[in-house]
């Protein structure tokens, strides 16, 4: 039988408009003489160098596309090597279809899908994945390996993917930029910093291409965001300083454009000449209506002073903005600021009421306020404020519990306990809250009171583990006294001492282990850990808490099958621990794709038995393991097992309904088995859904055609 060939898509007409660029006919004739030569390689190097003289050139656009296309024919057809011939077709599906905004090339549609479907038939010889990760991990190959054109071609397929798209749009423009095209590289650049808005490097990148095409008002708002992602970048501050001194020259008197050289010099550290222009740009406002504008240039200058810790010059400027307006947010805000730098609370406070005033949801100010007042407070006093703001702002609670933690740190324990009352007054849903106040309870020897808050945080978080550390610790009298100072040395993080001191009590019983075991993760030593956990596991075998510590720390070292038998126990022990059975199952998702890959390198080394039971594993570890049902049902396939390859086919969409091949497949195996009207059914689906014309969707229509007489 003869060997099926591809057939060489070239677009034919060739659009010989005479270059007018010095050195661009040089190179396209070149290109032009070495394609009519078959010297493929050579044509498309001098293609190349046409096309960076000029990037729009259509012509030499169309003699690249139909370079890459002759090799890639070639690769295929007398050198058998589909991986090189899937390249070039890559390569020329970039130029047709992305390498412009507006594809003008004639014939394009005929031309495109010819060349697509070449490739995809050069895919299916090497059995190329088709799934965004390998689609991905090609394109970064490609890249590194040079073949940009190839490479974003496979980026642009998947670029409308979630998960890839901000990576692989800011390296398609990084790529475009370096092939020479930087018009178009811009507006890959311009959505990729939509995607990625405070990614420093990216917006710098685009800012100097920016600059590079002479679109100055453009590259210094992108400058601008970039120096706001980052530390004053003296490579940005040159870079705007150099377009605004060029604006300047033109129009000298404009109050913004001095204004804005004054701030680059204030960045620079240059105040001097800072001053220079925001006395110019004050000068050149002052017959200006933009009152917005002067009090900027006037809160520029204090900033400039509020910088160099010349707080009282800087204090003058912004008070002589407030008596012109008096409810300036910024003005009122660094006036504030300079008083606090001045060692002038009494009045910082005024001030900073005053901008509360003009900004009462500013849980910031609110915050500076209370600590500015704490100093001349009682902690009572302190208590009563915090609460009062907490009525009106949440975001006070975080800083009542800091100021409780505080206390707690210098074991000013009355006072600790009193601040996580108050956190309690207001939000209860925090563990660490409840065992803090029992810890302080414990340190005044109050065991009572300490058994009580932790009895009442048991009944709320019935599987937190240091809750029931600490209640079994505090139930154990007869180790109570070198429990607690083991805990003591524990809560310190003196995971050592803590050690020593558990490892003395004799016979050991579960809670020492457990304390010997939990000062080992303060190590960070998870081995000696899980080695304690698991002699406290043997003292009391039923307890599932601490076979889900076991099974956390396998996880953490992603020892994974250990981890799923010790998770599978807590749960077995304890069906409500709700952390043990979510972090089973998400165990279990990652053992069942471990098989899956098992599974596929056995299945394409055709040992179909040994890839079934890996397959069957994995859909009994996660039973939506969407690829697990797809590859059984394949070897199932293999087997001629129809019906079971179908009933694992439609699994496989079911819980990936992306799975589009997988209708396609059902459709050929209810075709095979004589049930024509089923097989119609899923062709038509397969063909609702897929959108890539090659073998599969033309073999799709041809037999919903034949099969129409069945839709009935």
């Amino acid at each position: 039988m003869k060997r099926k060939s591809i057939a060489l898509a070239c677009i034919l007409s060739l659009m010989l408009a005479s270059p007018v660029l010095a050195g661009f006919r040089e190179h396209y004739e070149a290109g032009q003489q070495y394609l009519y030569q078959s010297q493929y390689s050579s044509s498309i190097d001098e293609f190349k160098k046409a096309l960076r003289i000029n990037p729009l050139d259509n012509s030499a656009r169309i003699g690249i596309v139909n370079a890459y296309l002759a090799r890639g024919t070639y690769y295929a057809n007398k050198a058998n090597n589909y991986t090189s011939a899937a390249n070039d077709f890559r390569s020329a599906l970039f130029y047709i279809k992305y390498y412009q905004k507006d594809n003008d090339i004639e014939n394009t549609f005929s031309t495109a899908t010819s060349a697509a479907n070449s490739l995809n038939y050069c895919l299916k010889q090497i059995g190329f994945d088709y799934s965004p990760e390998s689609r991905y991990n090609k394109g970064d190959q490609l890249r590194t390996e040079g073949q940009l054109p190839a490479a974003i071609y496979e980026f642009e397929q998947i670029r409308s993917n979630p998960k890839f798209k901000k990576n692989v749009t800011a390296q398609i423009a990084d790529m475009v930029k370096l092939l020479g095209n930087n018009d178009r590289a811009t507006d890959y650049y311009k959505e990729a910093v939509k995607l990625d808005p405070h990614n420093g490097p990216l917006l710098l990148r685009y800012a100097r291409l920016l600059d590079k095409l002479g679109r100055e008002d453009e590259a210094v708002q992108q400058y601008n965001t970039a120096l706001a992602e980052g530390d004053n970048d003296p490579e940005i501050l040159y870079a705007m300083e150099r377009i605004y001194y060029k604006k300047l020259d033109a129009n000298p008197k404009d109050p913004e454009l001095n204004a804005n050289i004054g701030a680059i010099k204030q960045k620079q550290g240059n105040y001097v000449d800072a001053l220079v222009y925001y006395k110019k740009a004050e000068e050149y406002s002052a017959s200006s209506s933009d009152v917005n504008s002067k009090i900027n240039t006037r809160l520029n200058i204090g900033t400039l002073f509020q910088v160099q810790k010349n707080y009282t010059k800087a204090l003058e400027v912004y008070k002589s903005i407030l008596i012109e307006y008096p409810d300036n947010l910024n003005a009122n805000l660094y006036a504030a600021q300079c008083l606090e730098a001045m060692g002038e609370n009494a009045k910082a406070i005024d001030a900073y009421e005053k901008v509360l005033s003009l900004d009462p949801t500013n849980s910031t100010i609110r915050q500076q306020i209370v600590t500015l007042k704490r100093n001349s407070m009682t902690p009572e006093e302190l208590l009563a404020s915090i609460e009062n703001n907490s009525q009106v702002d949440k975001t006070m609670v975080g800083m009542m519990y800091d100021y409780a933690l505080e206390y707690h740190k210098k074991n000013d324990v009355d006072n600790a306990i009193k601040f996580y009352q108050g956190v309690l007054k207001f939000d209860k849903t925090k563990p660490d809250v409840y065992t803090n106040i029992a810890l302080c309870y414990a340190e005044k020897k109050d065991y009572k009171s300490a058994k009580e808050i932790l009895t009442t945080a048991k009944q709320r978080f019935p599987n937190n583990k240091t809750i029931q550390t600490t209640l079994d610790n505090l139930n154990s009298t007869m180790i109570a006294q070198s429990a607690n100072d083991a805990y003591d040395a524990y809560a310190k993080k003196d995971y050592q001492k803590a050690i020593q001191l558990y490892s003395a009590v004799n016979p050991a019983t579960k809670d020492s282990l457990l304390g010997i075991a939990a000062s080992y993760e303060g190590l960070q030593n998870s081995d000696k850990a899980i080695e304690y956990y698991k002699k406290a596991l043997n003292l009391e075998p039923n307890n599932a808490d601490i076979a889900y510590s076991i099974g956390a720390l396998y996880a953490n070292k992603e020892e994974w099958y250990n981890a799923k038998t010790y998770l599978n126990k807590a749960v077995t022990l304890n069906p409500n621990n709700n952390d043990a059975k979510t972090a089973l199952n998400d165990i279990k998702k990652v053992t069942s794709q471990i098989q899956v890959q098992k599974g596929t390198e056995l299945f394409n080394a055709t040992k179909y038995d040994d890839a079934l039971k890996a397959f069957t594993q994995a859909i009994t570890d996660d039973n939506t393991n969407s690829d697990a049902y797809y590859y059984r049902g394949m070897i199932y396939d293999a087997k001629n097992q129809r019906n079971l390859a179908i009933n694992d086919y439609k699994k496989a969409v079911q819980y990936n309904p992306q799975q589009y091949l997988a209708n396609y497949l059902i459709a050929v195996d209810y075709d095979i088995i004589g049930q024509y009207k089923n097989a119609l059914d899923f062709y038509k689906k397969f063909a609702q859904q897929y959108t890539t014309e090659d073998e599969y969707l033309k073999y799709t229509k041809t037999r919903v055609q034949e099969l129409a007489k069945y839709g009935n």
